[in-house]
């Protein structure tokens, strides 16, 4: 819509790359340094919308079944992981049948749940907080009216405690006798929009930072 008000419409084809070699995320980058180049005149916003309409599994039947067994390993590690499996592992079954074309339409409408709780802090519940490590979790309490469960109750998990999709480790690198402390960081660092425009993927992601 900031189209519409320029003097000169055509200033945002000047500034968005059209080349050879641009991409969906290329448009989208020119697009945000457009409207940084022009906040002094525009505020921006966005609305969001309530559900997932769809979800799409990548990869094989086979390769949803293989994380499925690896999870079972969980239970070697200890009382809190085996307490994490016996709810993670029910949703890896979930996994396994829609990649099979077998989905539980039920289930995938039951994702996530948000509580609010006055001028308190918001939580969530359903099943996607299970991927949210161990200790970082309560049981469910007597506030939340619908528990979703699932060969047991999922955790309800403060937004803002919600684990990191991604780890640290330090490092310490050496440039040829002159060291250097750094920490790398591996994991789900972002999300993808995709070329269609309604769809966004997440993405594994390295970098390493001086500390």
């Amino acid at each position: 819509q900031m189209t519409d008000h320029l003097v000169d419409p055509a200033l945002s084809e000047w500034v968005l790359p059209s080349f050879s070699t641009t991409t969906f995320h290329d448009r989208i980058v020119g697009s945000v340094v457009m409207m940084a180049s022009m906040k002094k005149y525009f505020t921006y916003s966005c609305q969001l919308a309530c559900g997932i309409p769809t979800v799409t599994l990548l990869g094989t039947v086979s390769d949803w079944e293989d994380i499925r067994r690896r999870a079972d390993k969980l239970a070697t590690f200890g009382d809190l992981t085996t307490k994490w499996m016996s709810m993670l592992t029910p949703v890896l079954d979930q996994f396994v049948a829609a990649a099979a074309n077998k989905p539980d339409v039920e289930f995938w409408q039951r994702i996530c749940h948000s509580v609010s709780h006055g001028s308190g802090s918001c939580h969530l519940s359903g099943w996607i907080t299970v991927f949210s490590v161990p200790g970082e979790f309560t049981p469910y309490g007597s506030h939340v009216r619908e528990m979703v469960k699932l060969g047991g109750d999922f955790p309800v998990v403060e937004v803002g405690k919600v684990t990191a999709g991604y780890l640290t480790v330090d490092v310490k690198i050496d440039d040829n006798g002159t060291e250097y402390k750094s920490v790398m960081f591996a994991g789900h660092l972002a999300y993808e929009a995709l070329v269609d425009g309604t769809s966004i993927q997440p993405t594994l992601a390295w970098a390493i930072a001086l500390k």
